[in-house]
């Protein structure tokens, strides 16, 4: 009887490890004989006029695992000016801080990038100055670390995965106010990293091809930036609100256990888009609550255009991004916002 039982286990266990170890066995397979593990293509389609993508070797952006797409040093600049510097990002800056030095972190999409104006111009760079005129005892530095086309979700993952080592002394977050509640490329931004992740499998690599080919780019819509209108939208977009607020309470907390002080920007809507795409406002209101959930600083880009007095036409250069003055406009509400 005993005997007997013992080889049913036996069996059992046999019968459970065998898929696993064939699964094991045709993995080592394919990786050996040199298949797959090619970079999919990112999914770019509604914000790339030129229908490039993230792997083509003559645009200014390449594909990046955990975020979906970077860009790409010694490229050109999005949007004009010169070539981005060897650290990846706007602003050229060795990994590890200078003793003595104060440094902040600027987070975000091609509203922190400065997409359309000069590195000098963008509110980074405004911050920056305002940081030397006002505290010219201490030794600050101000990193650039803005991508174009970036959501909560990369913002969030760049933070994780990369800025540990900047050792900054105050990271500031501008997201939502565009990227976010776009419609999504197939899916969320989430599911599409978990996508990444599950694709780095030769198998997995291998029943996708036989099973579910690749998609043609002209099977996306193709959104007309400066006439988006997801008024009536019921599908996915990249970030769900649910989503985007995990990623901003997410933030604050690796801020918080990083010892740097969070300072969330709201990034302000001309009124035109806001008809359009009224949610944006509630992506405006989460950045607000969370920051006072979590105890993070809030600059309200919203009440700061308002109380310059000056016209959406001086603000806002198109459907989201400031011009010169609209920037010059953000950079003191970050500033009263960061740490004495």
């Amino acid at each position: 009887m005993r005997t007997g039982a013992a080889r049913r286990r036996r069996f059992i266990a046999v019968a459970v490890a065998l898929p696993f170890a064939v699964v094991a066995c045709v993995e080592i397979a394919l990786r050996v004989g040199g298949y797959g593990g090619r970079a999919r293509e990112v999914p770019l389609r509604f914000m790339n006029r030129e229908r490039k993508y993230a792997d083509d070797p003559s645009g200014p952006l390449m594909p990046d695992a955990d975020r979906f797409w970077r860009l790409r040093p010694g490229g050109a600049s999005p949007g004009g000016g010169g070539p981005i510097p060897a650290s990846g990002f706007r602003t050229a800056f060795d990994e590890a801080k200078a003793p003595g030095v104060r440094r902040v972190v600027c987070l975000g999409d091609s509203n922190t990038f400065g997409l359309g104006v000069p590195a000098e111009r963008t509110w980074p760079a405004h911050v920056a100055r305002g940081l030397v005129a006002a505290r010219p005892a201490e030794k600050w530095e101000v990193l650039n670390l803005g991508v174009p086309g970036y959501t909560s979700w990369q913002v969030r993952r760049l933070l994780e995965c990369d800025v540990a080592a900047m050792s900054p002394d105050v990271v500031v977050i501008e997201t939502g106010g565009f990227n976010d509640w776009v419609p999504a490329v197939g899916a969320a931004d989430r599911e599409q990293g978990r996508a990444v992740s599950a694709s780095s499998l030769r198998v997995v690599e291998l029943l996708a091809s036989v099973f579910a080919p690749s998609a043609s780019p002209d099977e996306h819509p193709r959104n007309s930036l400066s006439d988006l209108a997801t008024a009536d939208y019921a599908g996915p977009r990249r970030v769900p609100l649910a989503d985007f607020e995990d990623d901003l309470r997410a933030i604050a907390a690796w801020c918080a256990a990083h010892g740097a002080r969070a300072v969330f920007i709201a990034h302000p809507l001309p009124e035109l888009t806001v008809s359009r795409n009224p949610i944006a406002l509630q992506y405006g209101d989460a950045v607000r609550r969370v920051a006072a959930e979590t105890g993070a600083a809030l600059a309200d880009g919203w009440a700061a255009f308002k109380a310059s007095g000056a016209g959406e036409a001086e603000l806002f250069r198109d459907f989201c991004h400031p011009t010169d003055r609209g920037y010059e406009v953000i950079a003191p509400a970050v500033l009263e916002a960061m740490p004495r």
